[in-house]
């Protein structure tokens, strides 16, 4: 009895990106694919081996397989496409995946699209064929009569009945829609041997992408992160200049705005402004735990709540000053907790999360995003790209920002 698992969730997806990134060929047969990071993922294999290495059979059923979906698979892989829009509905999810002469076998709901992967609630059977009976059904739908190579079918046709079609159906909704990712970031490459693409590369490009259509102006952010990173390392035994009081409290000057990451009460900025011996204590007390922070090569949990526990004792630096600070110290591990992102972290990391945290929630926080694939990926050699990972963590904000109307994060 061949062993068996069972995939789901975002082990469905890590599975995925690993067996692709190890195999030399793959035979596919799904009722519907769309255009996503996954099937670019999967059609590097053809790009690598040769196009032949890729043998995919999709149905384009209701018109639900994307033209942009069949037009990559044409161009990298073996496509045939089964049936027509409107006639037998082709349904089978079958993944066959050949890695060092064995063929390691999917069964279950998954098609091959976003939704199935990043969305859906799936179930899909892993086992090895050993006996080739999995190999030899696919053989059989290979040859099937009703199948047309992709450079027989009609995709301008398609494309076109697949827009009458929704056309048709304005103002109602389908029983079922798959659509393309709205735009990818840049096409992902194929493996290079001897360095396969990973699943951390492929959840780094995704978060990518999610940053590219955030909605809100992201060079904002990234601007402010820039202006921040540069203030945390000042000489904190100084007076703030008023450029420095705008960037620490999230103002504009001189036409920049630092209002990304709070918009804070600028009266507070009078605790750390001037000579008096108290503004110099509360000065130092906040260079003191951002150094600690930014000397540190790995997170230290011990150090990370310390330093945050010393910043709220500082007079005038609540939770919303504190973790902006820390960000502006550390854009790679923090993130800001105030009025306007704590329900959207709670909801994109599944954490309790309020805006008067205390260190011990903070960390599990921080934790959580240590965590995630795309914080753990490797710096990429882009510098567009590098500037943006040495940001990684900050830049969840622009991704769960909500306008409360509110002026101000912090009281």
């Amino acid at each position: 009895m061949p062993m068996v698992s069972i995939l789901s969730g975002a082990n469905l997806k890590e599975r995925f990106a690993g067996l692709v990134q190890q195999c030399d060929r793959v035979d596919v047969a799904v009722a519907w694919a769309t255009s996503w990071i996954g099937l670019d993922l999967l059609l590097g294999v053809g790009k690598s081996h040769g196009k032949d290495h890729v043998r995919i059979i999709s149905g384009i059923y209701d018109y639900i397989t994307t033209p942009k979906a069949l037009e990559k698979m044409g161009a990298s892989s073996d496509l045939r496409i089964y049936g027509t829009p409107t006639g037998l509905l082709f349904h089978p999810k079958l993944y066959i995946f050949e890695i060092a002469g064995k063929s390691i076998c999917w069964v279950g709901s998954a098609n091959l699209t976003r939704s199935a992967f990043q969305q859906n609630i799936e179930a899909i059977v892993e086992f090895e064929d050993s006996d080739g009976v999995t190999a030899e059904h696919f053989r059989g739908l290979w040859d099937s009569t009703n199948l047309t190579h992709f450079s027989a079918f009609d995709l301008p046709g398609y494309e076109k009945a697949r827009l009458t079609r929704n056309i048709a159906l304005a103002g109602q909704k389908p029983p079922f829609v798959e659509e393309d990712d709205s735009a990818e970031v840049e096409a992902v490459p194929p493996p290079i041997p001897g360095r396969p693409m990973d699943f951390l590369t492929v959840e780094w490009n995704e978060y990518l992408h999610r940053l590219s259509h955030v909605g809100h102006d992201l060079n904002s952010w990234i601007s402010t992160l820039d202006a921040g990173y540069a203030f945390a390392s000042r000489d904190w035994d100084k007076d703030l200049s008023e450029k420095e009081e705008k960037i620490m409290f999230g103002h504009g000057y001189k036409g920049e705005s630092f209002a990304p990451f709070g918009h804070l009460r600028i009266g507070h900025a009078k605790h750390f402004r001037g000579a008096s011996l108290a503004s110099l204590k509360n000065r130092r007390t906040i260079g003191s735990a951002l150094g600690e922070v930014r000397a540190l090569n790995n997170l230290s949990t011990a150090i990370l709540r310390k330093s945050y526990d010393n910043l709220l004792t500082v007079v005038g630096c609540g939770p919303a000053l504190a973790t902006r600070l820390l960000v502006f110290a550390r854009p790679d591990w923090f993130v800001v907790v105030n009025k306007k992102s704590f329900h959207g972290l709670s909801k994109e990391l599944k954490l309790p999360v309020n805006r008067s945290l205390d260190s011990e929630q903070y960390a599990k926080l921080i934790e959580k995003i240590q965590q995630q694939p795309w914080s753990q990926s490797p710096s990429p050699e882009d510098p567009v790209k590098q500037r943006l990972w040495k940001y990684r963590a900050a830049l969840i904000d622009p991704l769960v920002y909500e306008d409360t109307g509110e002026d101000y994060s912090e009281d």
